[in-house]
Parts: structure tokens; C-alpha cells; sequence
């Protein structure tokens, strides 16, 4: 992100079968400042279409995902928090 605001892109593409890797720098993003600034956005690209295509949607949900486990944390005392992936982050 911080790469991608220094150069003032607002698109990046990435390939959709390259794994996703959450370390501890991603969690240190403000992720709900990124939705807020980008979710009226991309409504409105989805609901009234825009110029690109996406090919796979996979990379949008692993991140809606980290997301969602970012701002509602679950965590279960025996096996510790979980990852985007659903697995324990404890091993």
C-alpha cells in the first residue's frame, strides 16, 4: 500500500495464483482508513461497471478476509488466533 501511495496508483495487478503471505507489517495497516477511502469507490465500479476485467476474484476475498479478521479477531484459547486461511497462526 505504502508503495503503491507513493507513486499515487490506484490499480496494481497481481498475479491471482501467487500465494498471499500476511506478516506483521500488513497487520499494521489502518485497514478500515483504506475502506473508507476506497469502498465508495469500488461500489460503484461494481455497480456500474468500469473499464478493466478481473479475472479471478480470489486475491479481492483472501484480502476482504484479513480484513474481516482484522477488525472482528477471533481467538480460541486452545489454538490461538487463526490466519486469512482459516489456520492457526500457533502452528
Amino acid at each position: 500500500m505504502e508503495v503503491m501511495e507513493r507513486l499515487g496508483l490506484q490499480e496494481l495487478e497481481i498475479d491471482p495464483h501467487e500465494p498471499v503471505d500476511v506478516i506483521p507489517e500488513d497487520q499494521g495497516w489502518d485497514l478500515l482508513d483504506v475502506l473508507r477511502r476506497s469502498l465508495s469507490t469500488r461500489r460503484n465500479a461494481h455497480a456500474h461497471g468500469e473499464g478493466g476485467l478481473t479475472p479471478s476474484v480470489y486475491g479481492t476475498l483472501e484480502l476482504v478476509c484479513e480484513i474481516l479478521n482484522q477488525v472482528f479477531p477471533v481467538s480460541d484459547a486452545k489454538n490461538g488466533p487463526q490466519n486469512s486461511s482459516g489456520e492457526s497462526e500457533s502452528g
